[in-house]
């Protein structure tokens, strides 16, 4: 049998990649012939899925932490160093801040400002930026900073660190130095969700708070974005505001959609064109699909479903494995839909011990 694994990482134990690896070390025999290609929504874990699928090459950057110190972080080209692949989660991720440290006043985008400029020198022609697990609230200002825009007070005074924060006191945007490399390349984003900059259901009162932001913060953090908001559109003279997506990532899509021309694509479908992920579905048998938990948010574009629909186009087999699910049955998707817990393992096992849970599991599978 061909057999195809597409999962997504098992947030906060597994990765993708390691996912993948332990399903295919259970089903490995002489008679099946399994490819793996591994999948991430654009948050942490984009750099990897797609360096490993597309034979990538990975390059190592030092570049700024979201509080503006200096780390080692990577990105990767592939497509013959024609196309660079970044990620915000390695300069700015929200995973690598310890929760009590929290704080989308001061974070800032600027790494991966650094991150898309060592990608230009590279001379590619297209550039992949996944969004997803971001710890900024700062509307992409900082990533903007480090490639070149300047940002001026009412004093005309130069703006020295772009946060969540001084974008409150931006009067003036001066778009010249911007790298006019940016122009030249093809920008998509990876981009799971769709909520406007502003109000109820923009980038602060709906994420700020999982950043560390309180009560009170939310309503400076969205008066500031507001007022960067109308700083832009008097630069611009357009208001993209109200673009779904351009909410992700502390508005972090915002600020790539109205200065670098980029493109707000769902993950998967980033994913998908770069890996070519419908040819390799046609050619399989099974396609063996999953995430950490599965439940009805996940009908909402996330990648198993999505994977699924796509399998289904093809009359393919679809295998979901997870170690949550409220959801047992979805014959339209799923000919087989298996969970770790409780029928496994414990959810504290679970967490504990994820490679031992997943092989446990791996042992109850069946592939007719």
């Amino acid at each position: 049998m061909n057999i195809l694994i597409a999962v997504d990482s098992f947030k906060g134990t597994l990765s993708s990649k390691e996912v993948a690896e332990i399903i295919k070390q259970n089903i490995e025999t002489k008679d099946n012939n399994i490819d793996i290609v591994p999948i991430a929504d654009g948050g942490e874990g984009t750099v990897e899925s797609l360096m490993h699928a597309t034979n990538g090459v990975l390059k190592t950057v030092k570049v700024q932490d979201a509080f503006g110190s200096y780390n080692k972080s990577h990105y990767c080209l592939t497509n013959r160093n024609k196309t660079a692949i970044v990620e915000i989660a390695l300069s700015s991720g929200i995973s690598k801040i310890d929760v009590n440290n929290l704080n989308p006043f001061i974070t800032s985008s600027y790494g991966l400002g650094e991150t898309i400029k060592h990608a230009l020198d590279n001379n590619i022609d297209k550039l992949i930026i996944g969004i997803g697990g971001s710890s900024t609230n700062d509307a992409g200002s900082g990533m903007l900073q480090a490639l070149g825009v300047k940002f001026y007070d009412n004093k005309d005074q130069l703006i020295k660190t772009m946060n969540g924060n001084t974008i409150g006191l931006v009067e003036r945007i001066d778009l010249s130095s911007l790298d006019s490399r940016i122009h030249n390349i093809v920008i998509e984003v990876a981009c799971d969700v769709t909520n406007p900059l502003l109000g109820e259901n923009g980038c602060t009162y709906i994420y700020a708070k999982q950043k560390g932001a309180n009560k009170k913060m939310l309503e400076i953090l969205e008066n500031n974005m507001e007022h960067f908001s109308k700083a832009v559109q008097k630069t611009i003279n357009k208001d993209l505001s109200n673009v779904p997506g351009v909410g992700a990532a502390g508005g972090l899509g915002f600020g790539l959609l109205t200065f670098m021309n980029a493109k707000l694509k769902s993950g998967l479908e980033v994913i998908a064109a770069a890996t070519k992920l419908e040819e390799i579905i046609k050619k399989a048998d099974i396609i063996i699909t999953g995430e950490g938990s599965f439940d009805h948010q996940s009908l909402n574009g996330k990648a198993p479903i999505e994977i699924a629909r796509l399998a289904k186009k093809h009359h393919k087999n679809v295998i979901g494995i997870f170690p949550l699910s409220s959801i047992t049955t979805m014959s339209n998707l799923f000919d087989k839909i298996y969970t770790v817990v409780p029928s496994i393992c414990s959810l504290e096992e679970s967490l504990e011990n994820p490679q031992y849970c997943l092989n446990k599991l791996m042992k109850t599978i069946d592939l007719k």
